[in-house]
Formats: C-alpha cells, structure tokens, sequence
C-alpha cells in the first residue's frame, strides 16, 4: 500500500544514490548546480505526493480532530520543530537580505538560497518523522555505500589518470585540467568530495559492522575500502581531521551502545590522534615533499599557504556578522563581505599567488551561516545539534536496556555527523554532503523519538493514515505526476541557462558579440536572477556597438546600459556589479557625449572603490575608465592605490606609467615603468616598456 511515508523513503533513497553522483558536462556550472536540481526535484515533488495521499486517506471527519491535536503532535516530533525553526531563520534572513531576489533563488557557484535550505529543513523533518525504523537506516546506509563508492571510484579513476572526460578549469579553457594529484570526483573540487566521504565512510561502517551475511560485508568492506582511498587522494587535510574526530566518535559511541566503559574509549581515541598529529609534526622536516604523509603533516602548520589565507578569512570575517546581527547578510549574498574585507592581510597571505582571488566564502561553515543568517540562523542549528545529540544519548540508553543488532549501524550514524561537523569547519557548505547529513540528523532524531509514540520504532505503515478509496488515491498519484514534471521542469531551467550562457561566453570571448547576444539573451530569459548573466550580456552588446553604426550603434549602447542595470537591481550591495556599471556607462558616455552619464560612469567606480577599498581590481577598472575619458590624473592616482594593493602585478605599474606619461609626470612614469620592468612581464611586454621609456623627456 503506497503511503506518505513510503513516499519519503523512496525519496531519500533516490535521493542518497543519485546526488553524489550527478553532474553534467554541457557548461561550467557541472556539479553543483545538478546535484542542487535533483535535490529540489525530488524533495518537491516527494512532498507534492506525499500531501496529495495524506489528504485522501484522511477521512473528512477527522479534520477538527487533527487540528485540534497539532500542538501535541508536534511536542512528539522534536524534530519537526527544529525543522521548522531553521526554515524560519532562512526565510526571515532572505526577506534582510542585501539582495532579497538573490538570497531566494540562490546563484553560482554554490546555489545555496533560501530554496535549497528549506529543502534541507523539509528533509530533516521528513526523516524525524518517517524513519522510525532501524532497518529503513539500513537500506539508506546500503545507498549510501553504493553511491559513495560510485563517487569515489571515479574519484580513483582520475587520480591514476583514468578519468573518460577532459576536464578544463573555467569556461572557455582549451588545456585539460591535470586531476591526478588531488582528484574530484564527481564533485568537481576535491575539498567537496571529502566532505561527502567523510559522511559516507563511516555510514558504511556502521553498515559493515552490522551485516551478518557474508556476501553483504564483502560488498561493504570494498566499498568502505574505495571510500578511503579517494578520501587519502583528495589530500584535504580539513576532511582528514574530520575522519579522525569521527573515528574516535565511532569508537566511543559503539562503546556506549554496547554499555562499556566509553570514557576510556575516547580518552584512548584522543590520546591516539594527538600521538599522531605531535608524530607527524615531528617527521615533518624529513618527510618528502608531495607525499600523502608530508600533506598530513601540514595539518598542524598553519603558516602553509592555504591554511594561512583560511586564517585571515575567518579573522577578518568571523565578526563581520556583527554589523547584521540578527538575520545576516542573506542566504547567497556573502561574498560583498569579503570583498570588504580584502586588504594587506589577505594579500600577505597569499604570497606568490598575488592577491587575486574573489573569496566568496570564508572556508568555515559556521562562519558562513553567521554572516547568512546571523544569530537566529546560528540558534536554529544549534538547536539541530543538541537534538541530535540528545536523541544519540536516548539511543545509547535505550540500547544498554535491551542491546539489539543495529548498534553500530546508530553509532556509524552519528559518527559520520561528528566528522562532518569537523571537517565543515575547513570547508564551504555543498548540497552533495549537506543533504545526507540532514537525512541523518534526522533519522537519529526519529530513531531517538519515544517508542510508546504514534509512528515511532516498529509502527507500522498503517500509523500514516487510514486506507482511502482506491480512485481517489490514483487521482492523488494522477496529480502528483503530474506536479512532479511541472516541478522538473522549472527547476531544470538554471541548467538550460548554463548552457545557453557558455555558449553566449565562447563566442564573445571568440569576437563574435553578435552571435553571443542571442544566447546570452536566451540565458537570461531562463534565469533572470544572476547579476553575471546581465554583466555579460552588457559587455557583448558593447562590443557589437564598437563595429555598428548609426541607430543601431545607439541601441546597442543603450542595451548594454539596461544589462548592467539589471544587475544593479539584483545585487547593489556588491561592488563587482558597479565596476561593470562604470565599465560600459563610461565608453558610452564617451561615444554618446552624454556629460550626465560621464559623471555616473565615474560615481559609480567611486561606489565600488568604497565598498571594497582593499580590492586591487576595482582601483584597476576605475582607472582604466579615467584613461578612456581623458581624466589622467584621477587614472595615475587609481592606479597609484592598485598597484600598492597588489605590489607584485606588473599591468598595474605599466598602467601608472602610461597615465602619468599621459599627464606629463615624467619622474611618476619612469618609475612605474622600471618597476614594471623589474617584474618579468615578458619579451614583447619589456620592448613595448623600454619603447615607452625612451621616449619620455629629459
């Protein structure tokens, strides 16, 4: 008999096989934003049909009853509760956002809007209430295991040079991306798919440990096995310490389930993981470069290069929810806090690598969910973890009463949400791990819950309403298809405009403006909500004007004008989107000889040189727009501030050098010129530059 319930755990299911292994390879956007539609599609439409049968197997009579019987039925379902408390903080931090259209559809590279958290939300209350047997966490631990070793068998693939595909870095890259060293799987960035492991591994633990047949441990014991090398390949040290905390959860956990003496069992695993961690401090010296072990060591130097740059983002950002402290900044509208924040610190920290990185996320979930949410954001997990925690010791109770066959599987369980919330505080949230550890938050919850309760441990499917007349609930299943396509197809619309958009890019960046304005017209149409698509979409209908004429030359202009508009529209607390304004007004400005517009191209660059005054590249852009409108020395004192920022780029100090030559300062351009120089720019840049100083006077 198909009810709600069984609805949701073929929902889940489907969910924990296909997520960690989605992705495409028809635009840039190729992990997350697949792995983000299938979550929406399934979550959605699950709960479409799930309400479709509820509400026809629930007799009419029955509705005052039911209503009346809410409060206590939701004082049984902790879970529901807490559900309901984290969608309440994202919606009321979406509704504060600094760009309220963004926070709620979410945009590249992450997609995490308030959309995506309420499908977490749905899925932690779904869980709570609808897996309430140890045998469902069974077969979602099997799924689990299957689609983790799917993941991380590709993740082998690449590493030994295997890989079918040919990956390039961004759109429009003609090299193949070189992935054996650290190899992302099917998360496309090898910090993702270690922090999906770390949650699959030790579910497969507690999966293999509670098998009794052989066949079955066969299977999970090589599954587990080809999770752990992908996780040792991807090299990220943020995952390894989570493995380790969860390692020492696993063992402690199982330990109490099974009433021993669970103190010494992580006064053990503790002692254990700081022998290894002072060990490998201690080889470090004379252990060989670019080995996996020489990798670990850097676990505990946090003067290495990647861990110095996460430092100064958490020291930078970690209080910058301050300034919004109740709801955050929004969900998805962060990165303008970095963009603030970015100064010497963080240009310091990057050494060779030259300051410029657009850090959009502070590689601290925690952090992350601060700035989003703020405070209520912040309570609302919290309140997820002590209820989790609590419903873990009501498990470990309840199991030294009656000690029963899923022990481990329970304490694989939780062990797996130990490690990631260790490892979370190295990496950015992704759909491919967050929704798994929902799941499992949830499940702990609706395995913790009371088993006198309505739907608790060994109820059964009856519990999810009485049977209903068999037309009806075909019309319901009618319905619920029919949703479920509608669903499909909205969701899959950012996908489509991903690939109308790459092909719009390829072709501007090919110089062909006027085969790329109908894709990217087209991408635009298909999702409206990303400021980028508009930048993009103004930058080709400049370019197309730069070779038109006449009205056409006009329209084009003012074509560009209404794209970066829009993005203005969208996200006006970002100061990428008033550097692109100021970009185009002022080339517009110039062929129109609009002095009105003159004036708001260079207001604008002003407004994003004040949001971000750290940040080299908006000083860049302004000045780059003074020289096209002839201001040379408001271009040589822009220049002046980038190049400071960023000492190290050669353009920079090239570009000071022709804005002071372009003003007569003769002493300020030879030195900016020399300096140039001294940076290795390259042959043809060097006789461009002596070529430039030679004919400077005196």
């Amino acid at each position: 008999m198909l009810t709600p319930r069984r609805v949701w755990e073929a929902a889940w299911l489907l969910l924990g096989l296909a997520v960690p292994v989605a992705f495409q390879r028809w635009s840039y956007d190729a992990f997350e934003l697949p792995k983000q539609v299938v979550n929406l599609v399934v979550v959605e439409a699950a709960a479409v049909l799930a309400l479709a049968l509820w509400l026809v197997r629930t007799p009419k009579n029955d509705w005052r009853t039911r209503i009346r019987g809410l409060p206590s039925w939701l004082r049984a379902r902790a879970g529901v509760c807490v559900a309901l408390g984290v969608g309440a903080a994202w919606l009321l931090a979406a509704a504060g956002s600094v760009a309220p259209e963004q926070s709620w559809w979410g945009l590249p590279p992450r997609w995490a809007g308030a959309r995506a958290q309420l499908a977490h939300a749905v899925l932690l209350a779904a869980a709570s209430c609808c897996l309430r047997r140890p045998e469902q966490l069974q077969r979602l631990a099997v799924v689990t295991a299957a689609a983790g070793s799917l993941a991380a068998g590709y993740g082998l693939l690449q590493r030994f040079g295997r890989d079918p595909f040919e990956w390039g870095g961004y759109v429009g890259a003609t090299v193949a991306a070189d992935l054996t060293g650290r190899p992302p799987g099917t998360f496309g960035n090898p910090n993702f798919l270690a922090g999906y492991l770390v949650l699959s591994t030790y579910v497969t633990a507690g999966a293999l440990v509670t098998a009794r047949r052989p066949i079955v441990r066969g299977a999970l014991a090589a599954a587990a096995l080809i999770q752990v090398a992908a996780l040792a390949f991807t090299q990220t040290r943020g995952a390894w310490l989570g493995a380790m905390a969860g390692a020492a959860a696993f063992a402690t956990l199982l330990a109490a389930l099974r009433g021993r003496a669970w103190r010494r069992w992580l006064a053990g695993a503790v002692g254990v993981a700081v022998t290894v961690l002072l060990g490998l401090r201690i080889a470090q010296p004379v252990l060989t470069e670019g080995t996996l072990l020489a990798r670990a060591a850097n676990m505990v130097s946090p003067t290495e290069v990647t861990a110095s740059i996460r430092l100064a983002l958490w020291r930078l950002t970690s209080t910058a929810w301050l300034a919004r402290p109740l709801t955050g900044f929004g969900p998805d509208a962060i990165a303008p806090v970095f963009q603030r924040a970015y100064g010497a610190d963080l240009v310091a920290a990057e050494g060779p690598k030259g300051g410029g990185t657009q850090y959009d996320r502070s590689e601290n979930a925690t952090i992350d969910t601060l700035l989003a949410t703020g405070a209520l954001g912040g309570l609302s997990l919290l309140a997820v973890g002590v209820v989790t925690a609590w419903s873990v010791a009501r498990l470990a109770r309840r199991a030294r009463a009656a000690p029963g066959p899923w022990l481990p599987l329970m304490a694989g369980t939780a062990a797996a949400l130990a490690a990631h919330l260790v490892a979370q505080q190295f990496n950015v949230e992704v759909v491919g791990a967050s929704f798994l550890a929902w799941l499992l938050a949830g499940a702990l919850i609706g395995l913790g819950q009371d088993p006198a309760a309505p739907g608790a441990a060994g109820a059964t499917e009856a519990d999810a309403g009485v049977p209903g007349r068999s037309a009806a609930v075909v019309a319901a299943l009618a319905a619920g298809a029919m949703a479920a396509t509608a669903i499909a197809w909205w969701e899959v619309r950012p996908l489509r405009a991903g690939v109308e958009y790459e092909q719009g890019l390829t072709l501007q960046r090919a110089g062909r403006p006027a085969e790329a304005i109908p894709r990217l017209n087209a991408a635009n149409g298909l999702w409206p909500h990303y400021y980028l698509y508009w930048a993009e979409l103004g930058y080709a209908d400049r370019a197309a004007a730069r070779t038109a004429s006449g009205p056409e030359k006009e329209r084009l202009y003012r074509d560009a004008l209404r794209a970066v508009d829009r993005g203005i529209q969208l996200n006006a607390a970002h100061p990428l989107v008033w550097s692109y304004w100021g970009d185009i007004a002022a080339e517009v400005a110039l062929a129109t000889n609009d002095l009105t517009l003159r004036n708001r191209a260079k207001a604008a660059h002003v407004r994003a040189t004040d949001l971000a005054p750290g940040w080299w590249r908006y000083w860049q852009s302004a000045g780059e727009s003074d020289m096209l409108l002839g201001d040379f020395p408001a271009a040589k004192e822009r220049f002046t501030r980038s190049a400071a920022l960023s000492p190290g780029n050669w353009v920079l100090w090239a570009s000071l050098g022709d804005a002071a030559n372009r003003q007569g300062d003769i002493a300020v351009a030879r030195m900016a010129y020399e300096r140039a120089l001294g940076l290795n720019p390259g042959e043809a840049t060097v006789t461009t530059i002596r070529r430039a100083l030679e004919s400077l006077a005196g």
